[in-house]
């Protein structure tokens, strides 16, 4: 990954805690956000592969697993091997 992609991505999450920070004595009075929550929780990752699709790429799961996937496994098969 380059590292200004990095840094990008560091700047955004940043940005994005700071205003849930500010925001948060607002948020407590709104029960909708706790179901915009649990949405993007629950339903997000159900439709990302027709996002996919949308943005023209194959949504084989093998195919996403094998080039995706390996990078969250394999750190946690380390913790789970008995060695």
């Amino acid at each position: 990954m380059h590292w200004l992609q990095v840094v990008g991505a560091l700047g955004i999450g940043l940005a994005v805690f700071l205003a849930a920070r500010a925001l948060r004595p607002r948020i407590d009075d709104f029960p909708e956000f706790d179901l915009i929550v649990l949405y993007s929780t629950l339903v997000l990752p159900m439709i990302s592969p027709f996002l996919m699709v949308l943005a023209g790429i194959d949504p084989d799961l093998p195919l996403v697993v094998k080039y995706q996937g390996r990078w969250v496994m394999l750190p946690l098969s380390r913790f789970a091997s008995p060695e």
